[in-house]
């Protein structure tokens, strides 16, 4: 090979140089340079581009409560477009049939357009909603409420949430656009327990107590009869209090 290159050299003379090749390598080297820079530049600003954008989200206000056995509560349903603009929605609810009642589905203010009629099935709620079509939602809002009443005798927790079935449509995108779905923690507690009333007390028990038959005047007078129950039982006075009252000894005079 080196004898190819000097027999070359030699028969052209002077008239090749390496400068060709070097003067070739300069221009691929910063056009590869440049095409590096501007391809990295644009990524970046894709990834800064996809940490800044604001996430779809679904969640329940408030997201914990405490109800007691037989008591109402109400869950409002929060959309947050973040940064997309909204046109329909289609929920999913789950909760505990046995735990939690879902009794009423009224429909909010910011998809106020109702895309079919909600249903309330055993431990699942369906829901469709929309926008105005002239008016597609962006930012947040409460797109329903939901009364339930809890049921749960005894002190446990359960959660109302949403499925894999819910969804959120926006304009320009294709698709589901929903990112996260946050559910609720109902803490329940049982109805407080009444001890029952001690025995042995009549009155407690729904026993009336009869008054005394004779009610005495003040100052050794004439006692006031009280006419005779007409029925019940009523005690036998003790002896000395059969309608009568003992005169004083003859020896004590009252001193007026």
């Amino acid at each position: 090979m080196q004898k190819l290159f000097s027999d070359f050299r030699q028969k052209h003379g002077k008239r090749f140089t390496r400068k060709p090749i070097r003067s070739f390598l300069l221009p691929l080297f910063l056009l590869v340079t440049v095409f590096t820079g501007l391809y990295a530049v644009k990524k970046s600003q894709e990834i800064r581009k996809f940490a800044s954008s604001k996430k779809v989200s679904l969640s329940f206000t408030p997201e914990k409560i405490q109800a007691s056995s037989g008591e109402p509560f109400t869950e409002g349903v929060v959309l947050d477009t973040g940064d997309k603009t909204v046109s329909a929605t289609e929920l999913h609810i789950q909760y505990n049939p046995a735990k939690i009642e879902l009794q009423t589905i009224t429909p909010g203010n910011f998809l106020s357009v109702q895309l079919a009629q909600p249903t309330i099935g055993s431990g699942i709620a369906t829901i469709f909603l929309g926008s105005d079509p002239q008016k597609p939602q962006k930012g947040t809002g409460v797109i329903s409420t939901l009364k339930f009443k809890s049921l749960s005798s005894s002190s446990s927790s359960s959660q109302i949430s949403f499925t894999q079935d819910t969804k959120v449509a926006a304009i320009e995108t294709d698709g589901n656009v929903v990112d996260e779905m946050t559910p609720a923690t109902i803490n329940q507690s049982g109805s407080p327990t009444v001890p029952p009333l001690p025995s042995g007390f009549p009155g407690l028990q729904g026993t009336i107590m009869p008054p005394p038959s004779i009610i005495l005047s003040p100052l050794y007078g004439k006692p006031t009869p009280i006419p005779p129950f007409s029925s019940g039982n009523i005690p036998t006075p003790p002896p000395g209090v059969n309608g009568t009252v003992p005169s004083p000894p003859p020896r004590f005079r009252p001193p007026f």
